[in-house]
């Protein structure tokens, strides 16, 4: 180590600069609910090799780095579609609603855990979406689906050469690709519409440590469906019980 740039640095009152640095950090902080969307970034390239334009095993290792994130901070639910997470925050958010921290957060333990399950270098950036209330998710989430459900044609249309440059409405694109043999109701739901992580709640049976007797105790668990029909009914429910 050089000993007068080590000293350079003694020198420096680091009170002095964090408060210079700190007020210009870029903060704010978002109240439930609202949804975390997390999009894989270049995952074409990335992900090379594997089926296009949806393998299941991407989407296995999605689903198992989102339950992860679900639970450990007790989200209402998430919607996973192509390479794509939304995370429903509510009812209560994580790190006091500080949109940087979630961000990061968030990105870094889908990155990581995909990635490893995956053995490829992948990245997710993320965004916050504010929701006016409960009852926009399920619009939102839709709307996502419809997306995912867009792109999942488009992309079987063009690779079969259908279009090229100028894209055909939805509808056109399925005529022709069951002109080719392709039909919808063929492909797996997941594929075309991803999957909804939920909470459910079970009867597990135990026995009573006090009168040795048989009993049935309510129990949590997460739980995934294809779909993002499970998510939309979970979110009817407690739209529902706040009215």
């Amino acid at each position: 180590m050089n000993i007068a740039k080590l000293t350079r640095l003694l020198y420096i009152n680091p009170l002095i600069l964090e408060e210079k640095f700190r007020s210009r950090e870029v903060r704010g902080r978002v109240a439930p609910p609202f949804i975390v969307r997390l999009d894989g970034v270049g995952f074409g390239k990335a992900l090379k090799g594997f089926k296009e334009p949806r393998d299941q095993r991407v989407h296995e290792a999605l689903i198992n780095a989102t339950l992860q994130i679900v639970e450990r901070y007790n989200l209402i639910g998430a919607y996973v579609v192509s390479d794509e997470v939304n995370l429903i925050v509510y009812p209560q958010a994580p790190y006091n609603g500080r949109e940087e921290k979630i961000t990061s957060i968030f990105s870094g333990i889908l990155s990581s855990r995909v990635s490893m399950i995956l053995n490829r270098q992948l990245f997710f950036d993320a965004r916050i979406i504010v929701l006016y209330d409960l009852a926009e998710a399920i619009e939102y989430i839709l709307y996502r689906a419809r997306i995912g459900l867009g792109n999942y044609i488009g992309s079987k249309a063009r690779r079969l050469g259908l279009w090229v440059e100028k894209r055909p409405r939805i509808h056109e694109q399925l005529k022709d690709l069951e002109a080719k043999g392709i039909r919808i109701n063929n492909i797996p739901e997941w594929e075309l519409v991803g999957s909804s992580i939920t909470w459910t709640t079970i009867w597990v049976e135990k026995i009573n440590p006090q009168t040795k007797e048989k009993i049935k105790v309510k129990r949590r668990r997460i739980q995934v469906t294809t779909g993002p029909w499970m998510l939309i009914e979970t979110l009817n429910k407690a739209v529902q019980a706040v009215l």
